[in-house]
């Protein structure tokens, strides 16, 4: 099998939980993985995929940083959600 088609496999699943912990895990646990430098670097390079299931899934998964009630600071920018 060829390693994209692994990797696919695995990161798909692995955003779809990432997005469910941030949405409905324990806050401290959502709190922390929205706190984690390398969150948005990461997603920043998924969202430049070719593929629009990984687009979508990293849409999801910032969408729902955004509705959380944690103060986020983002990377080399100053924003704030």
């Amino acid at each position: 099998m060829n390693s994209d088609v692994i990797f696919l496999q695995v990161l798909t699943p692995m955003l779809r939980c990432l997005g469910n912990v941030i949405c409905s895990g324990l806050d401290e646990t959502a709190a922390a993985a929205c706190k984690k430098k390398s969150l948005f670097p990461a997603l920043g390079q998924l969202l430049e995929s070719e593929h629009q299931h990984i687009r979508k899934e990293c849409l999801w998964v910032l969408s729902n940083v955004t509705g959380r009630d944690v103060n986020i600071e983002f990377p080399k920018s100053g924003y704030r959600i």
